[in-house]
């Protein structure tokens, strides 16, 4: 049996500059959605860590943006929900489309700071996305190509989609040829969100993009 939350809107839309798009009024609303759930305390807090996580991921994008929020449960899985659409600030990425293409993206740090910079990426351009890395051990991961699934081909037509289970498969696969990926496995290992996740699933096309945080029940 399906379950579906009301959705919360957060936007920064005519914000003054500096002016807070996530305000202590939305992290209310989230916990009276995940408390009508019923879940056990472990599993609430694992549902408000992972709000927390895309409130923080979102308030970093850059450019305007309208997102909805909500939560979902089934028989098996609980998940966040988020679409948005937004419109990006290319002379606010510029500095890290540059870092990005000479593989040294220092300015990401964690992982979802990692969803954040595939998404903006994937708005501005498939190849951008392709091409993200960060150095672990002075070695570049190309942590935005491995979570990537799908045919080249079929993205072009259906947009960006990358995946958590995807990047985890590509990462073990690399494990023993280059040292740095076992850095960027210890990065993930430390994550709150890759942690309580099942998967994450994320989808790009045009100027909207939508994610998935699918947990266990």
């Amino acid at each position: 049996m399906r379950k579906e939350s009301d959705h919360i809107t957060i936007s920064n839309i005519g914000l003054k500059k500096g002016a807070p798009c996530i305000t202590k009024d939305i992290f209310e609303r989230a916990d009276e959605m995940i408390a009508e759930f019923e879940l056990d305390h472990k599993k609430a807090l694992h549902a408000r860590l992972i709000f927390e996580e895309t409130a923080g991921m979102l308030s970093n994008i850059a450019g305007e943006f309208t997102a909805d929020v909500w939560f979902e449960e089934n028989n098996h899985n609980f998940s966040l929900k988020l679409k948005a659409k937004t419109r990006m600030d290319l002379d606010k990425k510029n500095d890290l489309l540059s870092v990005a293409s000479d593989k040294k993206n220092t300015k990401v740090k964690g992982f979802m700071d990692k969803i954040g910079d595939i998404i903006q990426n994937g708005i501005l351009n498939y190849d951008y996305v392709m091409n993200l890395s960060q150095e672990y051990a002075g070695v570049p991961v190309n942590y935005g190509a491995l979570g990537i699934y799908g045919s080249s081909d079929a993205l072009l037509q259906s947009g960006v989609m990358w995946s958590l289970s995807s990047y985890k498969d590509s990462l073990s696969e690399e494990m023993e040829a280059e040292g740095g990926v076992k850095e960027a496995w210890d990065e993930l290992e430390r994550s709150i969100v890759a942690s309580i996740a099942k998967d994450v699933l994320v989808g790009v096309k045009g100027n909207t993009f939508e994610m998935t945080i699918l947990c266990d029940k």
